[in-house]
């Protein structure tokens, strides 16, 4: 930090593949079509996060995480 950003190219490339990589080119809806209309995957989006945070039931959403069993007494104490 005190010898400050020296403005390299190396630096400026790793910030433009940053930027690149942060993008979100297309969504791909629920029947298997790619949407990369920036206006259309800016209201998918929310769309998608709120009905999958707003389910009852997210052992189908999560089947891998959703934690099945318990631990035993002995193995908890």
């Amino acid at each position: 930090m005190q010898l400050g950003d020296k403005n390299t190219q190396f630096f400026h490339s790793a910030a433009k593949a940053r930027t690149a990589k942060n993008q979100i080119r297309h969504l791909i809806t629920e029947d298997g079509v790619a949407i990369s209309d920036t206006d259309t995957v800016k209201t998918m989006a929310p769309a998608y996060y709120e009905a999958l945070f707003n389910q009852i039931d997210y052992s189908n959403v999560f089947p891998k995480v959703t934690v099945k069993r318990k631990l035993t007494t002995a193995a908890a104490d």
